[in-house]
């Protein structure tokens, strides 16, 4: 049962990390870019921030389930077992 839980959260966690490489790559590249002058940030600025806060959240979540998908498996299994 832990094998399956870890291939299900590494599964998860693929698929996460996949989708949102690439858009985060890109949105950082061009938060970068355009947030290189000193002057303030305008509303679009801003929701480009937004936009790739949302991108990298994903990220650290996909490759969160990757590397600690196991523990997450055992804790799971462990509370499972202690309610029956």
């Amino acid at each position: 049962m832990v094998d399956l839980y870890s291939f299900a959260f590494l599964l998860v966690g693929l698929w996460f990390a996949v989708d949102s490489v690439g858009p985060s790559l890109a949105w950082l590249h061009l938060s970068m870019v355009g947030s290189a002058s000193d002057a303030a940030l305008s509303p679009e600025q801003k929701s480009k921030f937004f936009t790739l806060f949302q991108y990298l959240v994903k990220l650290g979540l996909g490759l969160a389930l990757i590397f600690a998908g196991r523990n997450f498996a055992l804790r799971l299994l462990r509370r499972q077992t202690a309610q029956i």
